[in-house]
């Protein structure tokens, strides 16, 4: 199972999903509100963010692979490193790195790593 791919299932059951040593999705939600005109109101929405700042590792990742694939802790962390190995050196190398139904991280030109959420996220 490709990492990537499960970061969207997790962030429906916790606030932040962390990628050790690089940061953490964070998504928080926001709800409907009148309109300008206060002739019809602004759909709520999730915003999902991701915060360079945040680099501990929560462990939900290896946690959810044990459940799922009935994997040992050890070898849990053992693909969460190869994940995260090849996402810094994708990183490193300029490639957008994607995340299903979540968005996508990429480094800009000053080599900070940005975040831009998927469009058909709600």
């Amino acid at each position: 199972m490709e990492i990537n791919l499960i970061i969207r299932e997790l962030l429906a059951k916790h606030d932040f999903i962390s990628l050790p040593g690089i940061g953490s999705f964070t998504q928080k939600y926001e709800p409907a509100f009148p309109s300008a005109d206060g002739q019809s109101f602004i759909p709520p929405k999730q915003i999902v963010s991701f915060d360079t700042s945040r680099t501990f590792n929560d462990e939900a990742i290896e946690n959810y692979l044990c459940e799922m694939q009935g994997i040992s802790h050890a070898e849990a962390s053992d693909l969460l490193k190869i994940f995260i190995d090849r996402l810094n050196y994708d990183l490193d190398t300029g490639k957008t790195c994607v995340f299903e139904n979540v968005g996508e991280l990429f480094k800009n030109k000053k080599g900070r790593i940005k975040f831009e959420q998927a469009a058909d996220i709600n």
